[in-house]
């Protein structure tokens, strides 16, 4: 559950919001509308943790992350689309890795009753663990669905990140 407590942000003297609380729950499913320059975007970063409101907090429980995709992207190098939206579970990504190099040193080794063979496996069911916590697992294939339902081509999610008309952006 996050929990949002009497958020108050102003720029140049506007307020975009006053003492906004709200609650949201497990499997939660919710949509911002408003009018540009609403504030949108500046709850999300808020939420997020990359900005300060002027008042109130955010309450995320232990253990919880919240990923942030920005509408107007940097220019992304060489990355792929799905590269890309990947960043918003860091964690996630981390584990996969961490997963395939404990398999790989398990397959290698041969010393099965020794201690750090044993801190291996333990350390490489607790990652397991936290990944299916995380519902790792579906990550990939709920990605390739909300790009897809943005309207990239499911085809165009492992090349490089197009650029827009506007100064070679990713879209």
């Amino acid at each position: 559950m996050i929990s949002v407590n009497n958020l108050s942000v102003a720029f140049g003297g506007e307020s975009l919001f006053d003492h906004v609380s709200f609650i949201i729950n497990d499997k939660d499913r919710i949509g911002l509308v408003g009018r540009n320059g609403a504030g949108k975007s500046t709850l999300l970063k808020i939420i997020r943790g990359f900005q300060k409101p002027m008042e109130g907090d955010v309450i995320l429980p232990d253990g919880y992350s919240v990923g942030y995709l920005p509408q107007e992207l940097e220019n992304l190098s060489d990355k792929t689309v799905m590269e890309e939206a990947l960043n918003a579970f860091e964690e996630v990504v981390r584990l996969e890795k961490m997963i395939a190099d404990h398999e790989l040193e398990i397959h290698q080794r041969t010393d099965y009753e020794s201690d750090s063979y044993h801190a291996l496996i333990r350390t490489h069911s607790e990652a397991i663990e936290r990944y299916h916590h995380l519902g790792g697992q579906a990550v990939h294939v709920d990605i390739e669905k909300v790009l897809t339902g943005l309207g990239f081509e499911r085809g165009s999610l492992t090349g490089p990140c197009p650029p827009s008309a506007a100064g070679g952006k990713c879209v």
